[in-house]
C-alpha cells in the first residue's frame, strides 16, 4: 500500500510542477553539478552531510564493554562519512529562475566509537544508509515572511545497521537474551519547506515538516536469526511511521565580524518509533546475569540541536565549514539500540556541508 502511494506522489508531483517546466531553454539543465538549494538541515537525523562528533553520551549496559566503569556517561566519537551524489540541476526559466528542479542520491556511513572504553576503544555500531534517488523541487514566492517553499521527495531510501564485533562477542559472554538484531529498514520519505536558504547569505529563518514511512510491513524493522538471541523477544512495531519538524535560522556573526561568517542554530523534533524488544541492565558481580527492562514505550519524542558558525567556503555555491555545540535528547539513534528510550548526548560538532 505504502509502495502504491508513494509511485502516486511521484506523479502528481510532476503533473503540480509549473506549466512551464516542459516549455523552457534545456540548456539550463546542468549534469552533476551540486544543487544550491533544498539542502538537509544541520539538526536532521538522517542527513549525510559529512561530521564529526566528539561529546558524553549516554552508557548503558547493552553496549558498555567494560561494565566495571561506574559512570552513566562515556565520551564518544560519532562521525558521518556522506555525500549527495549530484545527477542534475535545473533552474528552469534561466538563471534568476523562480523555480529549480535537482536530482541526486544521498549516501551516507554513520560510525559510533566507545572512546573511553581503556582496552579496544570497541565500534559500537555502524549504520549504512542509502537514498536511490532525491528529487528536489523550488519555487520562489515572495510573499512577505514566505520566500519560498521547496519540495523533498526521496522514493526509496535503504538502512542497515551492524553493532560491533566486540560488543556481539561481550553480548555473547555476558549472556544477554539477545545479541544481535538485523535492523534494516527499506523507507520512503517527503518534506516540505517553507523559507528555504536557497543558497544565500541574508538572515532565514527556515521551517521543514517531513515523515517517513515503511514499504514492507511484513518485513518490518528489524528481524532476528535464532542463533543470535531468543526470537520471542522480538515483536513487530505497531506503527512503521514517523514525522518530524526542524526549523533553522542563520545570520550575520555578532563574534566574528566577516561577511562568510554566520551564525547558525538548527532544531529538530521527530516523533521516532522505539524498536519493540527489551533493553538490559548488567552487572557482572550478580548471578543473576541480565536484568530485562521493557517500557512499554512506543513512541519517544527526540530532539536534535546544533548552535555555532559555519564559514561560506565558496562564493558561487553554498558550500560551508562549521563549528557548533552540539545536544540530542531522546531515543537512542543507533541502530539496534533504537529499542533504549531514553539517550542523551552532549558535544562538539564539525560539519561539512557540501
Amino acid at each position: 500500500m505504502y509502495k502504491k502511494k508513494s509511485f502516486r506522489f511521484l506523479g502528481l508531483l510532476l503533473i503540480i510542477l509549473p506549466s512551464q517546466l516542459f516549455s523552457q531553454n534545456f540548456s539550463n539543465i546542468k549534469l552533476f553539478e551540486q544543487r544550491d538549494f533544498g539542502k538537509y538541515f544541520l539538526s536532521d537525523m538522517y542527513s549525510p552531510n559529512t561530521e564529526s562528533n566528539l561529546g558524553f553520551g549516554s552508557l548503558m549496559s547493552d553496549y558498555n564493554l567494560n561494565p566495571d566503569r561506574n559512570s552513566a556517561f562515556a565520551l564518544y566519537i560519532e562521525s558521518v562519512t556522506g555525500t549527495e551524489i549530484p545527477l542534475l540541476t535545473w533552474n528552469i526559466a534561466g538563471p534568476n529562475s523562480g523555480s529549480k528542479l535537482a536530482l541526486s542520491v544521498p549516501i551516507s556511513v554513520s560510525l559510533l566509537l566507545d572512546f573511553t572504553e581503556p582496552i579496544t576503544h570497541p565500534v559500537i555500531n555502524t549504520d549504512y544508509r542509502l537514498g536511490v534517488l532525491e528529487i528536489n523541487y523550488l519555487h520562489v514566492l515572495n510573499l512577505g515572511f514566505v520566500k519560498n517553499a521547496s519540495i523533498s521527495f526521496i522514493p526509496y531510501f535503504h538502512e542497515s545497521s551492524h553493532i560491533g564485533d566486540e560488543i556481539t562477542i561481550y553480548r555473547k559472554e555476558a549472556g544477554f537474551p539477545i545479541t544481535r538484531v538485523n535492523a534494516t529498514s527499506n523507507t520512503a520519505e517527503i518534506s516540505l519547506t517553507i523559507n528555504d536558504e536557497n543558497g544565500k547569505q541574508e538572515t532565514n529563518h527556515s521551517f521543514k515538516l517531513g515523515t517517513k514511512f515503511l514499504y514492507n510491513k511484513s518485513n518490518g524493522l528489524y528481524s532476528m536469526r535464532g542463533a543470535e538471541g531468543d526470537t520471542s523477544k522480538l515483536t513487530p512495531s505497531e506503527n512503521r511511521m514517523e514525522w518530524y519538524i526542524q526549523y533553522q535560522w542563520h545570520g550575520p556573526s555578532e563574534l566574528i565580524r566577516s561577511p562568510k561568517f554566520t551564525t547558525v542554530f538548527s532544531f529538530e523534533i521527530r516523533n521516532r518509533l522505539r524498536y519493540n524488544y527489551p533493553y538490559y541492565i548488567y552487572n557482572p558481580a550478580s548471578s543473576s546475569g541480565p536484568l530485562e527492562v521493557n517500557p512499554g514505550i512506543k513512541h519517544v519524542p527526540s530532539v536534535n540541536g546544533y548552535l555555532g558558525w559555519r564559514y561560506r567556503i565558496k562564493d558561487e555555491k553554498a558550500s560551508y565549514l562549521g563549528l557548533y555545540l552540539r545536544f540530542y535528547l531522546g531515543i537512542n539513534p543507533h541502530g539496534q539500540f533504537r529499542n533504549i528510550p531514553a539517550h542523551r548526548f552532549y558535544g562538539l560538532s564539525m560539519v561539512y556541508e557540501m
